[in-house]
Formats: C-alpha cells, sequence, structure tokens
C-alpha cells in the first residue's frame, strides 16, 4: 500500500489506521509518537521469514518480548516501517483504542463482529463467563467505532500534503473522558440480567480477580459442576446428558480464552495523549464539528455501554430486545419517593473507591511533559548569553513550575463533594 501511495502523483495523504497498542510494551502516559526502538524493523521481519513455522510458534513468545500478541507487535512494527520508508509522501497513523459499539451512525449500538472488550460483554451477558482475571478499577480505554471513522476522515483532510513528518492520532478516550472496566462491566451486565437472551446459559455475572491464584482457584471451582454432571451421566449412561455436559465443559474453555485475552488489557493501565484532536477540531468548520463525530466527551458512558449491550442483543445475537431508556416511565409518588431514598443511599455508600492522582503524580506529569520541557530549554537556550549557571537557571524554571503546580492543585474529599451534590441535587428538585 505503501508503495501504491508513493508512485500516485496526486496523493494529498495516506492514512494507515493502526493502533494505540503498538505501545502495550510500555505504561503510563502514551504521546502521539513512533518511540524509537533498539531493533531494526524491517532487518527483524526479514529474519522471521527465515525460520520455519514450527520453529517460529515455539519462539513467539521470545519474539515478542513484553507485547502481549502477534497483532500489536505487528502493528507496531508497521508503523516503523511505513515511517522509515515513506519518503516525502504525506502520511498519518491514526491509533484507535479498543473499538466499540456505535454512538451515532447508523445507529447507537450498532455493532457487527464480537472481539476484543465485546468478547467479554457477549459471554458475561450470555451467563457463560462468571470468572476473569484483571483489575476492574483500571480505565478501560475504548472508543465507538463511528468516533473512528470520523477521525479517521478528518484526520485525512487536516493534515494532507503536510510531509514534513509522519503525523500521529491516538484515537481515545482515557486522557478526555475516562472510563473504568467497572463501569463498563457493571452496566453491560445490568442491560442483560434485565433483558436475558433467550440463548443465555445462566444468570449473567462476573467476578473480577487480580490475583491470579484467586482467579485460578475460583475457575477450577466453576468447572467442578459440569465435569461431575457428565460423571452422574456416564453412570447413568444417558447420551444426551453426556452431550450437555461435554457442552458446558466447552462452555467453561472458552471463558478462559476469553479472560486470558482480556487480562493484559485490564491488568495495566495507559493514558493515551490525544492532543491531535484538537488540530482536527480547529481545522474543521463548525458545521464539520456538528456533522463528524470528533469529541469523545459528547458520550455517556452509562447510556453508551447500555446500548452496547443491547447492540449485541440486537445485532450479534439477532434477538429483538426492547430498546433502552434512561428516562424514567413512572412517575408516581411512589417511584419519586423511591428514587428519593435511593440518592440517600448513593450518598452514603457509592464512590469512596475514588482516588484522585497525587499531587506528586500530577506534578511530575505535567512538569515533565513535552510542551513544558520545551518551553523551560526555550527559556534556558535564552539565558546563555547573560551571566547566569544554565543548569541553575534551568533547576530554577523546575522549581517554579512544580511551585505553581502546587498552588493550583486540589485535594479531594469524596465525601465532602457527595455531600453537597446531594444538597444541591434536592434543593433543583
Amino acid at each position: 500500500m505503501l508503495d501504491l501511495a508513493k508512485a500516485s502523483k496526486n496523493l494529498d495523504n495516506m492514512v494507515h489506521v493502526s493502533t494505540c497498542y503498538v505501545n502495550s510494551d510500555k505504561l503510563g502516559m502514551i504521546e502521539e509518537k513512533i518511540y524509537e526502538i533498539d531493533r531494526d524493523p524491517e532487518r527483524l521481519i526479514n529474519d522471521l521469514y527465515k525460520i520455519p513455522v514450527d520453529q517460529l510458534e515455539k519462539e513467539t513468545p521470545h519474539i515478542l518480548g513484553k507485547f502481549p500478541n502477534t497483532y500489536t507487535f505487528t502493528k507496531s512494527m508497521a508503523e516503523r516501517i511505513i515511517d522509515k520508508r515513506r519518503g516525502n509522501t504525506p502520511v498519518t497513523l491514526v491509533r484507535p483504542s479498543i473499538v466499540g459499539a456505535s454512538w451515532r451512525e447508523p445507529t447507537i449500538g450498532w455493532i457487527d463482529t464480537i472481539s476484543a472488550a465485546s468478547a467479554v460483554y457477549f459471554f458475561t451477558g450470555l451467563g457463560i463467563m462468571h470468572a476473569a482475571e484483571g483489575n476492574e478499577g483500571n480505565i478501560g480505554d475504548q472508543v465507538p467505532v463511528d468516533y473512528v471513522s470520523d477521525i479517521t476522515i478528518t484526520a485525512a483532510a487536516a493534515y494532507a500534503n503536510k510531509n514534513e513528518k509522519t503525523h500521529v492520532i491516538n484515537c481515545s478516550s482515557s486522557s478526555r473522558n475516562p472510563v473504568k472496566w467497572r463501569q463498563a462491566l457493571q452496566w453491560t451486565t445490568q442491560y442483560f440480567q434485565k433483558q436475558p437472551s433467550s440463548k443465555g446459559v445462566s444468570r449473567p455475572h462476573l467476578i473480577v480477580f487480580k490475583n491470579k491464584k484467586h482467579y485460578h482457584a475460583y475457575s477450577a471451582l466453576l468447572g467442578l459442576k459440569p465435569k461431575m454432571y457428565k460423571k452422574v451421566a456416564q453412570l447413568m449412561g444417558n447420551k444426551t446428558m453426556q452431550k450437555n455436559a461435554d457442552k458446558l465443559i466447552q462452555v467453561g474453555e472458552k471463558s478462559k480464552i476469553v479472560s486470558s485475552l482480556f487480562v493484559h488489557f485490564s491488568m495495566n493501565e495507559w493514558i493515551f495523549n490525544s492532543q491531535k484532536i484538537e488540530e482536527i477540531a480547529e481545522f474543521c468548520t463548525e458545521d464539520e464539528r456538528k456533522r463528524f463525530f470528533i469529541d469523545i466527551k459528547e458520550v455517556d458512558w452509562k447510556k453508551y455501554f447500555t446500548y452496547f449491550a443491547w447492540g449485541i442483543h440486537r445485532f450479534a445475537l439477532k434477538e429483538s430486545p426492547d430498546y433502552p431508556t434512561n428516562e424514567p416511565t413512572n412517575m408516581n409518588i411512589l417511584e419519586r419517593s423511591r428514587n428519593y431514598f435511593e440518592d440517600i443511599k448513593w450518598t452514603i455508600s457509592k464512590g469512596f473507591n475514588f482516588k484522585p492522582r497525587p499531587k506528586s503524580q500530577m506534578k511530575s506529569l505535567i512538569v515533565n511533559s513535552p510542551r513544558i520541557q520545551n518551553v523551560i530549554t526555550s527559556l534556558t537556550e535564552a539565558r546563555k548569553s547573560k551571566n547566569v549557571s544554565t543548569e541553575a537557571y534551568k533547576a530554577q524554571l523546575n522549581q517554579q513550575a512544580n511551585q505553581l503546580c502546587e498552588s493550583i492543585f486540589s485535594t479531594y474529599s469524596m465525601r465532602t463533594i457527595k455531600v453537597a451534590a446531594f444538597v444541591i441535587n434536592k434543593i433543583v428538585r
């Protein structure tokens, strides 16, 4: 594709759809750039072609290193090869995170394939998956499919004929509108509990274990039931029961496979900087900003994941569930009083697990960010002509930046915030 793009005489832009997880071998803040690596990607790929297939399978874990799978590894190599070989061809890399159901188009909740996070919601919703290994307190960076398509279209125009470098866009939600795995799992599971599928195996519920040993112990406990069922079927000589038992055992194995694919992305956490989205928004006209879905902040995650589950039910399972809505349908006195006490329950019991980032971590992220460090370097260079030590002046600027951060950061008290929110809500009502 790159060779075709380079041969095109009137090409404005070549857009390559990659993935945010080309940097899944790292943790923390991921910038919109191609990071340096200690391997030449083209030489590595050529060396891999020379290895026999049976030997390649054995050496795959060693080749991948810190990458979780071949998909993220090959996407990472592809980015670097494109960047190295593009010449003067204008190239834009769009990196979606975990792609899910649509938010706007063609309709909210639309989905045409089950993969990545949707596989977890799918198997949990059918009551097949009851245990998973991961950290549900981590941010799960997910984006609607129509957000990805609209960012791809607008990025192609925004960076057309700009061939001075390879432009990288993180098409993600973690830095602009984060949502945790716990919330996504809760809202999708709640939908299937209220509207179970006719294809469901058991009541939907999922327990996520951070501890690997606890997960395997609980999985083994879940696997005892179908094995005992099969043993009884064999003693009775009932072939129908034996077939059903085999199906249940297969269901348990599928659950383990899905969990193994999920664990790396839920046990670890990344914040993908998506500053380029602002450049795309500035490039678009006001009418285009309304027409194209380029602001992830507009997504109401509770509504989104409820409709995500509905989309799985409607488009993947091919059933006709009721269209979900967050609006109350019964506003009588009893409903109002029940809602009133639900608010009190929420104030007392919810939200205390929220932990804002420590001041030290926030200061480190801001002061050490490329933008701030570039400003400090520029100011230091400007002082070279004066009789001031460069290192001393740079240290002074870093200290001033830390003091400024200290003065503007706040310490959050969830108890105070929740009580204030409750009181304001009641006054407004």
